[in-house]
């Protein structure tokens, strides 16, 4: 006895002086750490914000560009271009333009037709012309045929911008300006980020380009003026070299600046963002110590309870282990038997078994029902095991699939039987009709598009879903089948050679058709090609 208590002094002894050391260490690194600390925050400011303004620049201009790229290709703006009436486009998308302005804030929606610059004006509502060299980005467009994004200032506000040419004929007639202001792309950039969103503007570009009216406007709203900026939501300049470089702190407080150009790379300005760290620092080194006071107070009297448990806890460990033996070789009926058998102890092994046995009932509940549903996901698997094609369970995925593109979606449908597959199965056996169907599926497989799809409708029968595809492209895609499976020859197990035909019936979706209602078409054309002698091709 008395050698095990020496054991257990010189255990526990160096178990604390390990703790302790361990204790010391990191103390000593988490304080090196927080001498760092300022520095690695200031990096990851600078480069989380740098990517976050230019990915968050690059969505909004890819916007830009893809709503002026569906407006420039509509039909009513090349009938307007071609007819030389502004009027259409007018009476087209002026709702759109109302919609566009109230819910996204789109300042500018702008044709242009060379070589007068201006075609229709949405923001004034008038095709009134004005001077080719007004807008150089226009001008730019039609030499550099190409849409791009680019900050501008017109003559009505300072902004992000994607041009679209509009081009008739392969000759680019005109152009498309699709705008937002400089404040609007402000406001999205600021939404997301706990810091202020600024921007500087050049206070001569704005000057030569905007109407006097709107520059003494913008002029009053600025916060801060340098004589060559004027600044907006900030009332602190900065020197030309750090807004070229990009980052920039002063003291606590961090800045990230995004130059922004226009379409010949020319900066007009900068967007900023600004984070303020003030007491952050101070804040972390006390809360620190607090933590590391109170982990070594906690420590302390979890290790002396722990000692007071440490032998009853041991007697413990086999029932413990017993339980969970029981739960990993899932006797979840002996696991219940035992817990409602087992006498109240008074102590937390109560709650230990209580706690396994509810994890053990549980788990049995999980099991069940991923039992079940295993089940259900096998008895809907989507691949025909024997042809490796699709099964008819594809066809709600494709319902499901026409429902989201509309009741006027284009689509085709093939219904394909083997003719006298009954007679191949009774004179070859099985097995050369399951090699029939493959041979005849990888034909089928080898004709059709990779948009196309194949799936066994049951037993020979199968059905290829055309998508956009007319009933003329269909059937000669049909007899293209029909005529290559009547040429093959297909080897069965035991060396015979047998020839198979296919009928097919095709149908065309009308509009307001279900799938179904089609396969039903195409069904009916089958039982027609079918009922004229097989080997044929029926709609």
């Amino acid at each position: 006895m008395v050698r095990r208590k020496s054991a257990l002094k010189v255990n526990l002894y160096t178990v604390t002086m390990l703790v302790l050391v361990v204790f010391a260490i990191s103390g000593y690194f988490l304080i090196k750490a927080q001498m760092n600390f300022e520095i690695q925050l200031k990096e990851k400011f600078f480069r989380h914000k740098k990517k976050y303004v230019s990915q968050m620049i690059e969505i909004t201009k890819k916007w830009l560009l893809s709503e002026a790229f569906m407006i420039a290709r509509d039909a009513a703006v090349r009938e307007s271009y071609e007819e030389n009436n502004p009027e259409i486009i007018k009476k087209q998308f002026a709702p759109l333009w109302k919609k566009l302005h109230a819910e996204f804030h789109i300042e500018e929606m702008h044709f242009f037709k060379y070589p007068d610059i201006n075609w229709f004006c949405f923001a004034k509502m008038t095709a009134e012309p004005c001077k080719a060299d007004v807008r150089k980005d226009i001008l730019w467009i039609e030499s550099a045929f190409k849409p791009a994004a680019y900050f501008y200032v017109c003559r009505r506000f300072p902004g992000l911008r994607a041009s679209y040419p509009v081009v008739i004929n392969s000759k680019v007639v005109g152009a498309l300006s699709f705008g937002i202001h400089i404040e609007t792309l402000r406001e999205i950039l600021q939404e997301p980020v706990n810091a202020r969103v600024f921007y500087l503007l050049n206070r001569k570009i704005l000057e030569e380009h905007l109407e006097k009216n709107i520059y003494k406007k913008i002029l009053k709203e600025s916060d801060f003026s340098d004589g060559q900026y004027l600044y907006f939501h900030i009332k602190t300049g900065f020197a030309g070299r750090v807004l070229r470089q990009g980052t920039y702190a002063r003291g606590e407080r961090f800045y990230v600046f995004y130059p922004m150009k226009d379409e010949s790379g020319k900066i007009i300005g900068y967007i900023g963002i600004e984070k303020g760290f003030n007491g952050i620092f101070s804040h972390i080194k006390n809360t620190t110590l607090t933590v590391m006071f109170t982990f070594l107070a906690v420590f302390c009297i979890v290790f002396l309870v722990s000692l007071l448990n440490i032998y009853h806890l041991k007697k413990q460990r086999r029932e413990v282990l017993y339980l969970l033996r029981l739960l990993r070789k899932r006797q979840f009926d002996e696991l219940e038997n035992y817990h409602f058998s087992s006498r109240p102890t008074g102590d937390v092994n109560d709650e230990i078994r209580r706690n396994i046995y509810e994890i053990g009932v549980t788990l049995k509940k999980y099991i069940d029902l991923l039992c079940q549903r295993l089940k259900e996901a096998s008895q809907k698997a989507f691949i025909d095991a024997l042809t490796n094609t699709n099964n008819r369970y594809v066809l709600e995925k494709i319902e499901e699939m026409l429902e989201k593109m509309g009741e006027d979606a284009t689509f085709s449908v093939i219904m394909i039987d083997v003719d006298h597959f009954k007679k191949i199965n009774d004179s070859y056996g099985h097995e050369a009709g399951d090699k029939v169907l493959k041979e005849v599926v990888d034909k089928i497989r080898s004709l059709i598009r990779s948009s196309d799809i194949l799936i066994r409708y049951g037993g020979e029968e199968f059905i290829i879903y055309l998508p956009h595809t007319t009933a003329s492209d269909a059937l000669k895609l049909a007899e293209r089948i029909r005529k290559n499976i009547e040429d093959m020859v297909i080897e069965v197990p035991g060396g015979k050679k047998v020839k198979v035909t296919v009928s097919l019936g095709v149908a065309q979706r009308e509009p307001g058709e279900s799938l179904e209602e089609v396969i039903k078409k195409a069904d009916e054309a089958l039982y027609r090609a079918k009922e004229s002698g097989r080997n044929r091709v029926s709609d």
